[in-house]
């Protein structure tokens, strides 16, 4: 065999370490599959299969007029909005602390990693998640965030494979202890 080599992002590389794991083989023998198998992988994408991409259209109709629906009934559609029963004027909501840090966290984010949107997202959730409990464990972190993000992750461990490593980087967070993670929103 010939050795041939590639660089990848982190990301990536983390999530093809989680897929090899999940299939019970080391990273190098899951991407020689992956690229033996090329051909297959790429007549299944929905841009090479024309019934794909009939499904695909129909289940993209079928989101935007339940968009338009939901538009309509929360009164953003083209029909006016009905008045309020209540007359009375409506108090500000009390300012939001979490929107702070998270607008803090991904000005820290900046245009580094993660270059995943659904990455970033998470990362910002971990950090306000942070913020708002005090000290939680990865296992907790992990509890609370691959609901929100298992459409994009196949396992928790992929999602915190590709989040552990950048969360440690950002200014304020930080471990305190083994296996516990902390942030100091001050110094975000």
């Amino acid at each position: 065999m010939q050795v041939v080599t590639v660089r990848l992002d982190e990301d990536l590389v983390a999530e093809l370490e989680a897929e090899a794991e999940e299939r019970g083989c080391n990273r190098t023998e899951y991407i020689r599959n992956l690229l033996r198998n090329r051909e297959r992988i790429r007549e299944n994408t929905p841009e090479h299969t024309q019934e794909n991409t009939g499904e695909y259209a129909a289940v993209v109709d079928r989101l935007d007029a339940l968009e338009a629906r939901v538009d309509e009934l929360e009164g953003r559609g083209t029909s006016p909005p009905t008045a309020p029963i209540d007359t009375e004027p409506t108090p500000d909501p009390p300012a939001n602390p979490d929107a702070d840090v998270r607008d803090r966290v991904r000005e820290a984010i900046g245009d580094g990693p993660p270059r995943k949107s659904h990455a970033r997202d998470a990362l910002v959730e971990a950090v306000a998640l942070l913020a708002e409990r005090g000290p939680l464990s990865t296992g907790e972190l992990k509890d609370e965030l691959y609901p929100r993000y298992e459409s994009e992750y196949s396992t928790k461990r992929t999602m915190w494979n590709s989040l552990d490593r950048h969360l440690g980087e950002l200014p304020g967070v930080h471990k305190p202890e083994y296996g516990t993670w902390a942030v100091d929103v001050d110094a975000i």
